[in-house]
């Protein structure tokens, strides 16, 4: 009975000191801290946001796990052979996590350049410029589509340098009309992103330019400051 005992703490002990592995790890108790920068009209701003690695399960060769950021938000992940993806969210005020209608890819397989998925987005950074309230990111979708561009490129940012990364490239367009003066614009939106082996995202950039009578557009970016196992 006590060497079932210590094998079996043994085992538990092997998996809480699991390293990380893969460019998404869903390891229990990973955290992650990034400074998120927003430059819009000429403004900057900074602050950041912080998710962590709460659960993790696997069953019938999926894996599940539930990464819930600072303000109590929980992002249902899975991992299976075809990649990594969210299957639902769940914010603080519901007390089940909403399924995804369809499969969120954060990255396909294979790992490859050329490697492609599509995923519908909402605005980050686009607002219009005299309300109060901005509904874009509840309103409009933007269908993007994502591309691994690079498997070996490497990233500096507040956490260090980053090396053999993937870099993740979206791009779509979303047309918006502005108002009677503009009438419709196409707006091209571009999202970077660079994933570490064994860490995750360390860096994102989202480009949406706009500049017009009632809308103003700008850059988001995200950078790792703090990774912890």
């Amino acid at each position: 009975m006590r060497t079932l005992l210590w094998l079996g703490l043994a085992v538990l002990l092997a998996a809480c000191n699991e390293a990380p592995q893969g460019y998404f790890p869903l390891n229990e108790g990973l955290s992650w801290t990034y400074r998120v920068t927003t430059e819009r009209d000429g403004q900057r701003s900074s602050t950041l946001f912080r998710i962590r690695n709460v659960e993790r399960t696997r069953e019938d060769g999926v894996t599940r796990a539930v990464r819930r950021t600072d303000s109590g938000t929980d992002y249902i992940i899975a991992e299976d052979n075809s990649g990594i993806y969210r299957i639902a969210k769940r914010l603080v005020v519901q007390l089940e996590p909403v399924p995804d209608p369809h499969p969120r890819y954060v990255l396909r397989q294979p790992i490859q350049p050329g490697t492609a998925w599509t995923l519908k987005s909402h605005p980050y950074v686009l607002q219009r410029m005299y309300e109060a309230e901005d509904v874009l990111r509840r309103t409009m979708t933007v269908e993007m589509a994502y591309e691994i561009e690079d498997t070996a490129t490497s990233v500096q940012v507040p956490a260090g340098r980053f090396d053999n990364c993937v870099l993740v490239v979206g791009r779509g367009t979303l047309p918006i009309y502005t108002d009677a003066v503009d009438g419709w614009t196409d707006v091209p939106i571009i999202s970077r992103e660079w994933y570490a082996p064994g860490v995750g995202l360390v860096k994102l950039e989202r480009s949406e330019p706009l500049r017009t009578h009632s809308f103003t557009g700008g850059t988001r970016t995200f950078e790792l400051t703090q990774f912890s196992r």
